[in-house]
């Protein structure tokens, strides 16, 4: 199907500004920032997808999915109803138009319980993590393992994480550095509830093993190399040089996508 990226953005920028996210506390300038930085993503998580659409009907869970974002995005090109699990609810400025973009309800989660959807009370055909478990300090078998109740059978797990044999994590390796993330301060989160770094970051082989141990199998999978932060954003402006653009459209090349060389893992996993 054809991905319209005209109406996403459009969606996207209405719900924001609607949402007034610069007037909440828990909301700044730098968040909003934030937000479409990580929007960069979405058209290839849309079009990995599209094969699984019509999304009408389904019952989805976007986990870790905070304001919602995401959901927007994929109900201006699939429709579809979208409920949102976080570690804390929306403010009351996102929650008052998230019906009009497609976003039913939310509901608060603790990704380190074993039972990390207690509140739920439905069961889905997707659920939904970007961005989420390369963030996590249990084992992620735990999570995948209390996720099948919630799961329809059968039932699919999205994850988008970045891939740790990315190109970059291989250069910096080859220099003696770290491949952890620097990105987002100190890797363990020095004040409670704040997000974490990149605790563990992962290979396709790894999260194939780890789903199969809890029995889920792989229905898809693919890696990508995100697009350049967006014009006028502050955030990693640097990837915008003419030098990472070329870098970009090499590394979405078919050769780069079977070397694993993109920084961005795209799965599916189905529980039958």
């Amino acid at each position: 199907m054809t991905v319209d990226e005209s109406a996403i953005r459009g969606a996207l920028d209405k719900f924001w500004n609607e949402s007034d996210l610069t007037s909440e506390s828990q909301m700044t300038t730098a968040r909003r920032n934030y937000l479409e930085f990580q929007a960069r993503r979405y058209l290839d998580i849309i079009r990995f997808l599209s094969p699984m659409s019509p999304f009408s009907g389904k019952q989805i869970l976007d986990l870790g999915g905070g304001v919602g974002s995401l959901d927007v995005a994929m109900h201006a090109t699939f429709g579809g109803k979208y409920d949102v699990a976080d570690y804390f609810l929306p403010p009351p400025s996102v929650a008052k138009v998230s019906s009009k973009y497609g976003i039913r309800q939310a509901y608060r989660c603790n990704l380190t319980d074993p039972d990390p959807l207690v509140s739920v009370t439905t069961r889905y055909d997707f659920i939904l993590m970007v961005e989420v478990i390369e963030h996590l300090l249990v084992n992620p078998r735990v999570l995948f393992r209390g996720l099948k109740k919630y799961l329809n059978h059968p039932g699919y797990v999205l994850i988008a994480t970045p891939n740790q044999a990315r190109v970059t994590n291989r250069l910096r390796l080859l220099r003696g550095r770290s491949i952890r993330d620097g990105s987002m301060g100190d890797i363990y989160a020095p004040e409670a509830n704040a997000p974490n770094g990149h605790v563990v970051e992962y290979t396709l082989s790894d999260l194939r093993g780890l789903f199969q141990l809890e029995g889920y199998a792989l229905h898809m999978s693919k890696i990508v190399q995100n697009p350049a932060s967006p014009e006028g954003n502050p955030i990693r402006a640097q990837s915008r040089s003419p030098f990472r653009r070329l870098g970009i459209r090499m590394l979405n090349t078919g050769l780069a996508s079977r070397l694993a060389l993109g920084d961005e893992l795209l799965g599916l996993f189905r529980l039958d």
